[in-house]
This record gives C-alpha cells, sequence and structure tokens, in this order.
C-alpha cells in the first residue's frame, strides 16, 4: 500500500514538474489563439461585376477574366447573345501586403484602361469581436478613343472617370456572407444630357450550396444627384442592374456565370450609362480569376 502511494506522490510530481517548465518556456504551446479574421467571406474578390471585401495575402498575383454577351433579347437568332458583339475585359491585381491590393485592367468596349486599389480597413473576426469586413475601393480609368470624339477643346484630363466605393460585408456563417456598398462616379467629361457625377449603392449576397458552389445575386441601383440635375436641366437617369447566377471555386480559381443587365465592365461604366431594363433586357456573363503565390 505504501508502495503504491509513493509512485502515486512521484507521478503527481513529475507532471507537474513537466507542466510548469512547458508554461515557463512558451505558454502558447499549451494556449492555442482563439480568435483572428473569419476566413472567405467571399471566394475571390470579384462578385459577376461587383468588388467584394475578400482581399488576396501579401505577395498574390491575381488574373482576371471578364467577359459580357450580347443581349439575349434575340433569342436563337443569335444564340441567346453569345454570336453577338461582347464586352471583355483582363488584368492582374497584386497584393504587395494583406492589405493592400493594386491593379491594372484593358476593356474592349470604349479602349478602357483601369488602375485600381483597394485598401483593407477592417477584418471580421471569428468571435464577432470586430463583427464586420470593411474595405475601401477605387480606380482611374482612362478612355483611349481617339481624341477627336473629346471635342475641340481637348486635354488629356477628359479621358478621366473616377470611381470610389466603401464595402462593408458580413460572413454570418459558413453558408451565407452579405456586402452592402456605397459608391461616387465622377466623369470629367460627359455628353450634354448626362452628369458629371453619380452615387450608387449596392447589396451583394452569396449562398454556398456546396463547399466550392454557391448562389449569387447583386443589385446596384445608381442615383443622379438631384440639385446638380436640376440646376443644369439634365434628364438621363441610368437604370439599376440586378445580376444573379452562380460561383465555383477551388483554392486558386473562382469562375462566375450570371445573367444581369450592364454591359458595362467598370463600375463607373454601369452607375452612369446603364440603359438597360431588367424587365426587358438581360445578358449572359463570366468571370474567371487564378491566383498564383510568390
Amino acid at each position: 500500500m505504501k508502495t503504491r502511494f509513493k509512485i502515486i506522490i512521484i507521478t503527481i510530481a513529475v507532471y507537474t514538474l513537466l507542466i510548469s517548465n512547458v508554461y515557463s518556456q512558451d505558454s502558447n504551446v499549451i494556449v492555442l489563439p482563439t480568435d483572428g479574421p473569419k476566413r472567405l467571406t467571399f471566394e475571390s474578390g470579384l462578385l459577376f461585376d461587383q468588388q467584394t471585401v475578400q482581399m488576396q495575402p501579401s505577395k498574390t498575383l491575381e488574373f482576371v477574366l471578364q467577359h459580357r454577351f450580347s443581349s439575349i433579347e434575340n433569342g436563337i437568332t443569335d444564340l441567346y447573345g453569345i454570336y453577338g458583339t461582347a464586352n471583355i475585359s483582363f488584368g492582374l491585381n497584386y497584393s504587395p501586403t494583406d492589405y493592400l491590393t493594386v491593379g491594372f485592367s484593358t476593356i474592349k468596349n470604349h479602349k478602357l484602361q483601369d488602375f485600381q486599389y483597394k485598401v483593407k480597413l477592417l477584418s471580421e473576426t471569428k468571435s464577432d469581436k470586430v463583427p464586420l469586413s470593411i474595405v475601401w475601393y477605387g480606380n482611374v480609368v482612362i478612355d483611349a478613343r481617339d481624341k477627336a470624339l473629346f471635342g475641340l477643346d481637348y486635354k488629356f484630363a477628359s479621358r478621366l472617370s473616377y470611381f470610389n466605393e466603401l464595402l462593408i460585408a458580413k460572413k454570418f456563417n459558413d453558408h451565407f456572407s452579405l456586402q452592402v456598398s456605397a459608391g461616387f462616379t465622377h466623369y470629367n467629361m460627359v455628353d450634354t444630357v448626362s452628369d458629371h457625377d453619380k452615387f450608387n449603392f449596392a447589396a451583394t449576397a452569396r449562398y454556398k450550396l456546396t463547399p466550392q458552389i454557391s448562389f449569387v445575386v447583386g443589385y446596384d441601383k445608381p442615383y443622379y444627384i438631384k440639385s446638380i440635375s436640376e440646376h443644369l436641366n439634365l434628364n438621363f437617369k441610368s437604370d439599376p442592374n440586378l445580376t444573379f447566377g452562380f460561383e465555383i471555386a477551388t483554392s486558386t480559381h473562382a469562375f462566375n456565370i450570371f445573367i444581369g443587365t450592364a454591359n458595362g465592365i467598370v463600375p463607373q461604366e454601369n452607375a452612369m450609362w446603364n440603359s438597360n431594363d431588367y424587365s426587358k433586357i438581360l445578358i449572359f456573363g463570366f468571370s474567371l480569376t487564378r491566383l498564383w503565390n510568390f
């Protein structure tokens, strides 16, 4: 009996010494982190034609391909727009840090050259101590068409347009993520019936059906600035862009196939010029992103 008691005492003593030694060397060996940013609020930084709060880790290069077909209203005549005139864009984004992404893309329609950036302001945490992800997105776009299109008083600045947007998102669970955003568009030169400036408000949602496949939907509503428009007697009102479709994603790819109303690819184009009524005109589109880490 005494022998057993001695063995128990020695065992407890040795165990206590070992535990205290581990804690004294590095408490993180025992206490695992319970917080940190939530992963994959969205699968990529682009969802159909809408930017998302998702940003890639530092030293990541992202290839982006975007495509819009013609309207499906002609039916089988042009294979629901596939045989019609298309708008296409391809570009590259690079993340020098976890909090900054810069990129460039070129777009077929109007020969647009898009220089963009995205800055992470807040990241939603697993514990919801930080309940939202917040990102600022902006771009400067150059219209590279012939200068004769810009009138007799041509200046290089006439080619420029700008877009800035605040993106706010929450990942509610492993299936559902929701984002709302507010954007501002400015064109240095417009025609005689259009504003130079417009606001837009958008909502974007994703619901994961499987680990790789999600249903996605978005609505983007532009608003003209009433005081400016009435003062200048302007009357052009752009239509909202309704988009829905599916996303297929892997660790390095995200593929979106969708139906929407706007044919533009850069956000200020859709906010300023979209005239497609979603009750009458719909357009097939797709986008593809591919990641490389260095």
